[in-house]
């Protein structure tokens, strides 16, 4: 009963976390949690750059199109657009630190795969053979983004200015957000006002999982699968207490009695949190450690707490048996 009640509780509200956590990295890895800041010309690269700083800025890089194009030697009629990016914007594009410190170019896999090339090969062009630093996914699923199709470079700061400053932001934090406007140079002339968009607005343009759940396991579950243990614990032992009361009548000692109760209670109550512990590693294993042991650690602590709530029910249950009322017990026996 212990397994199936509070276990029930602890292990769904894992599982169901477990779910909000694969649900998040789909919601960061589809860029749906990345902002952009776009006024043509008007983006300070080192400011953007600097946006890494703020709390919860995962990366951040500014962008803007070249009048260059890459002219692939096998499709020589459809040449391909070149960005120029600030350094560190590799990481908006989930390109691993390191993968791109080679010179060359960054492709997305699509575009990649389209030309035959790959990571750390040369593509063959209309001029000459160009290094491809790395290959990064960047598909169509909603993205307000050019760069699904196009080749992209790292430039050096050295003062020019760039159309948009990207920024991947998580946890959620609108201050870091709201701090995209700092990188806007001075206005000069007229010109189209800045722009603030997501990259991908098919997710919503919040994380709703977010909003259910501040914890890793809801504290209400929490106090529910105690209350749920207590009133387990305090329950099988009033189920006994004819018996109790019986043995009361020939001498035993309420504290012999609830010595015996409780090691009772222990042969039910460890095998059963040992059986939570382990049925929440199953529901939590496809995810990373990073995110697994938190709610692991935090299921072990519920389990606990849940456990000395089921032997404080245990100790009540013997409490409120008396020796007295032993006819009663025996009138009501079923």
């Amino acid at each position: 009963m212990f397994v199936l009640l509070v276990g029930g509780l602890l292990v769904a509200a894992a599982g169901q976390r477990a779910a909000d956590v694969r649900q998040a990295e789909r919601f960061v890895a589809a860029g749906a949690a990345t902002s952009i800041e776009r006024s043509d010309g008007r983006i300070d690269g080192r400011s953007c750059s600097r946006l890494v700083e703020l709390p919860n800025v995962v990366a951040a890089g500014a962008v803007r199109r070249t009048e260059a194009e890459l002219v692939p030697a096998v499709t020589p009629r459809s040449p391909v657009p070149l960005f120029e990016v600030s350094p560190g914007f590799e990481r908006v594009l989930g390109v691993a630190p390191g993968r791109s410190g080679s010179p060359g170019v960054l492709l997305p896999r699509g575009l990649a795969g389209a030309l035959g090339v790959g990571a750390g090969e040369d593509l063959a062009t209309a001029d000459a053979p160009v290094p491809v630093a790395a290959v990064y996914d960047h598909p169509e699923d909603g993205r307000v983004s050019p760069l699904s199709w196009a080749a992209v470079g790292v430039a050096p700061l050295d003062g020019r200015p760039f159309d948009e400053c990207w920024a991947t932001i998580w946890p959620e934090d609108e201050a870091s957000v709201a701090a995209l406007s700092a990188t806007l140079l001075p206005k000069v002339g007229d010109g189209e006002p800045p722009t603030l968009r997501q990259l991908n607005g098919t997710f919503g343009a919040t994380f709703s999982a977010t909003r259910r759940a501040d914890g890793v396991v809801p504290s209400s579950v929490e106090s529910f699968a105690a209350a749920v243990a207590a009133v387990l614990g305090c329950t099988i032992v009033l189920r006994r207490r004819l018996a109790l009361a019986s043995d009361r009548h020939v001498g035993v000692t309420r504290s012999a009695q609830l010595a015996t109760q409780l090691a009772q209670g222990v042969t039910w109550i460890l095998p059963g949190a040992v059986v939570i512990v382990l049925a929440t590693l199953l529901v939590t294993g496809p995810l990373s450690a990073g995110d697994r042991w938190p709610i692991i650690a935090e299921v072990v602590v519920r389990t606990a707490a849940a456990a000395a709530a089921a032997l404080g029910g245990i100790t009540v249950g013997v409490s409120c048996v008396r020796e007295r009322s032993l006819l009663r017990y025996f009138k009501e026996r079923r």
